[in-house]
């Protein structure tokens, strides 16, 4: 069995909540997450993107910083990077077997139990961290907080980007009990940043914050921003924090809610300035957060007709994409290709897209958690006025392609699943899609 394949055997193990496995087993590493300090960035939606900007303008700043981010989208290898670099093939292969004694240890003493798949991955970014004697580390939370495999960081601050439904079979029913879950990343000593506007929510996490002792800065209290538009996909935003204002702040990401997550990482940024941790380099600054990139976010992937990637896969990341894509496209036809996994809110993401149009494609990825698209096409059925159903992600994009004319927009939406197989078939028909390396 090859490396990467005893690492996939993992999978089978699920998922399971919880820091007694991850404990030991980076015990059995040497505690490698013990050799640098962390981001930490948990939230429902635009985790990633938060990362993404804060990597970015600590790396422009010259430091040596590691990036750790899950799921991949066609590669394992964009989970975990230093600096502008994805981790290596040898490298995830030297670092899974440093992790086999380790794990066949944990076997024999029966407990805790096996580790999983991302508690896997979680200890082997740390131990690549560790072993690359990076500066920092930005860490997004994998599902949750308080029990998630990267609650073992030492974070110089803590970031709960938003909180909205999701993973209701692990973190709960309600907001309040989903935003005590990201809450459990709070701990004394740590500042928080956070985008969390619902008043359920906010009270969770102003509680812990009380309980710990540290300051709290929230979006729209302690810090605001204002964003413009350019050509699709620049933007500006003017930021306002409580130590300064950074007006004219280039983005290269498009949408109101990708200003929001630019607003979160600055702020994360200054309380890391303001501490004394990271240097006062504006200009630095000013191009790593211009520099950034996020795949499959309201991602163009050609022209005539546009085609837009965008991995939304909840209800709120879904009106959020809707929106800015309204705002940014004006009375222009969008026809929206939607494949959703089957634990998702099925009928209130199509809610939000028939705001774009009366027709739909859907179908399904190759994934075993995926919607059939028989299913799907029957609940777009009592949404939209026309529905068209595809089997395959390929013969969705076909199928929408022979729908428009030039100066329509086709919108490929509903998964992070969906991106690989939209990726194969922009390849297969030559045209020019932006690689999937995150820089």
């Amino acid at each position: 069995m090859s490396s990467l394949d005893y690492l996939l055997s993992f999978q089978k193990f699920g998922i399971k909540l919880g820091l007694a496995n991850i404990t030991r087993l980076l015990e059995a590493l040497g505690n490698p997450h013990h050799e640098f300090p962390a981001i930490h960035v948990a939230g429902t939606n635009g985790k990633g993107s938060v990362v993404a900007f804060i990597h970015s303008a600590l790396t422009a700043m010259g430091y040596r910083v590691g990036r750790f981010t899950s799921p991949h989208l066609v590669d394992f290898s964009e989970r975990i990077l230093v600096g502008p670099d994805q981790i290596t093939a040898s490298q995830v292969d030297n670092l899974i077997e440093r992790l086999r004694p380790a794990v066949e240890e944990m076997k024999r003493d029966s407990l805790p139990e096996h580790p999983t798949f991302f508690e896997a991955v979680t200890a082997m970014a740390f131990m690549h961290f560790a072993l690359e004697k990076t500066d920092f580390a930005v860490v997004e939370v994998g599902m949750g907080g308080r029990y998630d495999s990267t609650n073992v960081v030492n974070p110089l601050v803590s970031v709960i980007n938003n909180v909205s439904l999701e993973h209701r079979a692990y973190l709960g029913d309600t907001l309040t009990e989903i935003a005590g879950e990201k809450a459990g990343i709070i701990r004394p000593g740590v500042d928080v940043v956070s985008a969390a506007l619902d008043d359920d929510a906010r009270s969770v996490i102003e509680q812990r914050v009380g309980e710990c002792g540290v300051k709290a800065y929230f979006l729209s209290s302690e810090f605001s921003f204002e964003a413009r538009g350019d050509a699709f996909p620049r933007q500006w935003i003017d930021f306002k924090g409580p130590w300064r204002a950074l007006d004219d702040v280039e983005l290269n990401l498009p949408g109101a809610f990708q200003g929001a997550n630019a607003a979160v990482a600055l702020m994360a940024l200054e309380v890391m300035r303001e501490k004394g941790h990271i240097s006062a380099d504006e200009a630095a600054l000013r191009r790593g957060m211009a520099a950034t990139k996020w795949p499959a976010r309201l991602e163009k992937l050609a022209d005539s007709p546009v085609i837009i990637l965008d991995s939304a896969h909840n209800p709120a990341a879904m009106e959020a994409s809707v929106d800015a894509l309204l705002e940014l496209f004006p009375g222009r036809r969008i026809l929206p290709v939607v494949g959703m996994l089957n634990d998702k809110d099925i009928i209130e993401s199509l809610r939000s897209l028939q705001r774009l149009s009366d027709s739909v494609v859907v179908t399904q990825a190759e994934y075993a958690r995926a919607l059939p698209a028989n299913d799907l096409a029957a609940a777009a059925g009592d949404i939209f006025e026309n529905v068209r159903c595809e089997a395959s992600i390929a013969a969705a994009i076909e199928s929408a392609l022979g729908a428009v004319e030039s100066g329509d927009i086709i919108l490929i939406t509903g998964s992070l699943f969906n991106v690989a197989e939209v990726r194969e078939f922009m390849a297969r028909r030559n045209v020019s899609a932006p690689s999937c390396s995150i820089e």
